[in-house]
């Protein structure tokens, strides 16, 4: 078992650090309409809602979730309003630690956080729904 759960951590390492790598080497796309960014992103459990504000801003929140091993349940929420920029949203906060980058890319969303949004990771890529 614990040779597993050792198994399991390198996993999430090496899926943390391909999206990292994804969101720096990636080109960039055709610019992005807001519209592009609007509607509802799913990665298996976690889920990312963009929507418009009356202010012209985005409004970014998610959840995600995460098993262990040993079957604990782990979750993680952000909330953020900010401006697309080209296919790339960078969400931070002053008054709270989570962080989080998105590149919208061939209709995939893209997400790498800080490791600071709760207990699970947003890391992933999420396809419009």
């Amino acid at each position: 078992m614990l040779r597993a759960i050792g198994l399991a951590a390198l996993l999430v390492l090496a899926l943390a650090a391909a999206t990292r790598l994804a969101l720096v080497t990636a080109p960039n796309a055709a610019t992005l309409s807001t519209d592009d960014w609007l509607g509802v992103w799913r990665d298996g459990l976690n889920v990312v809602w963009i929507s418009l504000n009356p202010n012209e801003l985005v409004t970014v929140v998610g959840a995600a979730y995460s098993d262990d091993p040993v079957g604990k349940v782990s979750h993680a929420n952000m909330q953020f309003e900010t401006s697309p920029s080209g296919n790339r949203i960078s969400l931070l906060a002053e008054s709270d630690p989570c962080s989080a980058d998105l590149l919208n890319f061939g209709g995939q969303l893209i997400v790498s956080d800080n490791g600071q949004c709760g207990g699970a990771r947003f890391d992933g890529v999420y396809t419009h729904q």
